[in-house]
Order: structure tokens, then C-alpha cells, then sequence
């Protein structure tokens, strides 16, 4: 990417900088990114326009639920006079305004932008690949080179949904990019490290995703490009090298061989994904109790009475959430807001089947996986990757 020089730096360049510099540092470092967006914000008061707000909305109307959700929280937070929410849900607020009323023109600046976090996860993961060799050096310890460990940016799981919709950016250059031949080996290369990636931070609802977004991509390229033999080749080296990483990497076994235990066994807190059975429980029960308004910014509190009265010491100590954020939701707002969600959701996959935007079904593909098994919007990471990257996806093929 060239960089312009000072004496050609315009509001818009600047502003456009900005905001690629965001996107960069997102999976890199949350206080980095935050300084770029500041920045973004600042030329994007020079860099707006009203009139094309009111372009946009008529294109994007399904943006506007996400202020309502926010607006929602607004309400609760005056009802139970605690406002604590509403600094963490922001984004819901500043990214819709950001891509509807910018004078961007988003569908140009969509493959950069791709490739800014394309390129940031790259570096992240080999930041993380370099402190992890530097502590295997001191301590022989291959445990640096997994999960939480791993991951020394942000919590594991949000760090291999990052990975995820990198490796279907790199995935969609080497299959549907107009350059993907000329660079294959270089795309396939990165693919593999991203995986490789994956697998090692062992959160299952990223490594879900990826295989499941890894399948539709290889089915809709070989019924498009009539590549069946690549397909299955394709297929076949996918499936080994996940095998290979099952067999050798002792803790992706265990996560494996946990999840299926899991699913086979009665829930018990030995494990994440049985833990999750049984705060799942605890959610739905209090649901039933109080469906139309939820619970406002009590929800939690009302989770960590519950976890008490059912003998769940390890859930209460560790003031453990929905662990589903349809179920997080469904507790703080009560129906209406679950329903908001959902709508927000299904349009969006339902305009991405309809054009066939593979990016865009990839990155709804892992947020759908995401809020089935993580209250994403509970933390500042997760809100920021879902209103970004929702806002962008809807906004990049329209003016």
C-alpha cells in the first residue's frame, strides 16, 4: 500500500489512513486501534456529509437497528439507574453513523481494507509466535504455544475469530480474487499459517467456523469454476492436516476429545463446553421467568444467584455470563431485543445468499457460531469486531 506524502495529504487521505490503520491494529493491539480510530473520528468531521447519510440509510435501513438496540439499553439503564452499559455498547451508535454518513467510497476501499486486517492478523499471530518461542526458550514449556497462553493481545477466542475471517479473505483472493493465480502459493501459504493458527489458540467455536466456512467456499468455487478434482484435493489435505494436528498436539486433543465427551456425556463442570450446558440452563430458566423485559443491566446478577442456589461454585467464583449472547440479550432486553438481533442477522444473510458475497456470509457464518457459544457483546472486542465488520460488509457493495 503506498503511503502519500505529506504535501498531498488531504482530509480524505488522511481520513483514509485512518481508518486502515485501525483496521490493521484491531487484531494487533485494542489501545493502538483506538488512537487511529480517534483519529478517523477527527477527519471524519471534515469528511461527512448528510446528504450522503440519507443516500446510504435508504440502502442500509437494517444499520438502524443497531442505535435501537443501543437505544434499548439507554432505557434499561434509566430504569435500573446503572449506565454501565452504555460506554461498552457505543460502537453500536458510532459505527453506523461512521459508514453511512463518510464520504468514503466504500466498495473502492473494500479489498484494502480486507487486506489491512488480512495483514494485521499476520503480524499478530507472529507476535504471539515469537513472545511464545522466547518463553519456550526460558522454560521448555510447550504449553506457550496454546490457547490463553497464545494469544497475548486478547482473549483467545476472539483472537481466532480474527484468524477466521483472515484466512476466508486469504481463502477468497486464491479462489475469486482476479490476481488469487498469480499469488496462489503466497495465499496458500498464508491459509495454512492462519489454520495453523486456529488450531493452536483450540477455540472450538472459531475452529467451527472455519471448517465450516473452508467447505463453502471449495463447494461454491468448484460449482462455479466446475473445479471438482481441486475440490477434492483440496479437501483431502485440509482433512489430513487437521488430522495430523489431532494426533500430534496433545491439548487440541484434549479440546477435541472434551467437546465430544461433552456431547455424549450428562453436563458436568469439568469442562468449558459442559460448563456452558449448564449456564445455559440457569439462562433459559430465567428467561421463562421474566421473557418480555429481561432482567436491564441485572442479568448477570440474577445468573450468579442462580449459579448459588444450583451448587455452581465454579461459575459463581468465575462471574460467568450467558456464555450465548441470544441468550445474554434475550436476558437483558427480553424479547424485543433478541428479536432486533435476529432481524439484524437473517437480512443481512439472506441479501448475502441473494448476491452471492462470499466475504460477506463468511464473516455471518462466524458470528453466527460466535453468539451461539460466547456473549461476544459483552466485551469491547467482540463489539467492535461485530459493529465494524456488520457496518462494512452491509455499506461496501452500496454507494
Amino acid at each position: 500500500m503506498r503511503i502519500p506524502s505529506i504535501k498531498y495529504l488531504t482530509i480524505s487521505k488522511l481520513n483514509e489512513l485512518a481508518l486502515l490503520g485501525f483496521v490493521f491494529c484491531m487484531p494487533i493491539h485494542k489501545r493502538v486501534a483506538i488512537y487511529f480510530l480517534f483519529l478517523f473520528g477527527l477527519t471524519f468531521l471534515f469528511h461527512s456529509s448528510y446528504a450522503v447519510f440519507k443516500l446510504r440509510v435508504q440502502n442500509n435501513k437494517v444499520l438502524l437497528l443497531l442505535p435501537f438496540l443501543y437505544f434499548m439499553y439507554v432505557l434499561q439503564s434509566l430504569r435500573d439507574f446503572s449506565f454501565s452499559e452504555l460506554g461498552l455498547k457505543i460502537s453500536f451508535v458510532v459505527f453506523p453513523i461512521i459508514f453511512l454518513a463518510s464520504k468514503c467510497n466504500w466498495p473502492i476501499l473494500k479489498e484494502k481494507i480486507v487486506k489491512a486486517h488480512l495483514f494485521g492478523c499476520i503480524l499478530s499471530l507472529l507476535l504471539c509466535f515469537s513472545v511464545a518461542t522466547a518463553r519456550y526458550m526460558d522454560s521448555h514449556d510447550t504449553q506457550f504455544f496454546f490457547y490463553t497462553n497464545l494469544s497475548i493481545f486478547m482473549h483467545a477466542g476472539y483472537f481466532a475469530f480474527h484468524l477466521t475471517l483472515a484466512f476466508a479473505s486469504a481463502l477468497y483472493f486464491l479462489l475469486f480474487g482476479q490476481r488469487g493465480r498469480k499469488y496462489h502459493l503466497l495465499y496458500i501459504s498464508i491459509c495454512v499459517f492462519l489454520v495453523f493458527g486456529v488450531i493452536l489458540l483450540s477455540s472450538k467455536g472459531p475452529l467451527f467456523a472455519l471448517l465450516f466456512i473452508f467447505f463453502m467456499f471449495l463447494a461454491h468455487y468448484s460449482y462455479v469454476a466446475k473445479q471438482w478434482k481441486n475440490g477434492i484435493v483440496a479437501t483431502i489435505v485440509f482433512v489430513i492436516i487437521l488430522i495430523a494436528a489431532y494426533r500430534s498436539l496433545d491439548f487440541f486433543r484434549y479440546r477435541v476429545d472434551s467437546f465430544l465427551s461433552a456431547l455424549r456425556d450428562k453436563p458436568k463442570e469439568t469442562d468449558t463446553t459442559s460448563a456452558r450446558e449448564m449456564v445455559w440452563e440457569r439462562a433459559i430458566e430465567l428467561i421463562r421467568a421474566e421473557p418480555f423485559v429481561g432482567y436491564g443491566n441485572s442479568a448477570n446478577d440474577k445468573l450468579y444467584e442462580s449459579y448459588l442456589q444450583h451448587n455452581m461454585q465454579v461459575e459463581y467464583k468465575h462471574r460467568l455470563n450467558a456464555h450465548s449472547e441470544f441468550l445474554q440479550l434475550f436476558l437483558e432486553l427480553g424479547v424485543l431485543g433478541v428479536f432486533a438481533l435476529l432481524l439484524l442477522l437473517l437480512n443481512s444473510i439472506v441479501a448475502g445468499v441473494r448476491k452471492k458475497d462470499m466475504l460477506r456470509l463468511a464473516f455471518l457464518v462466524a458470528i453466527v457460531i460466535g453468539f451461539s457459544t460466547e456473549s461476544m457483546l459483552e466485551t469491547e472486542a467482540g463489539v467492535v469486531y461485530f459493529c465494524f465488520f456488520f457496518c462494512f460488509f452491509n455499506v461496501v457493495r452500496n454507494p
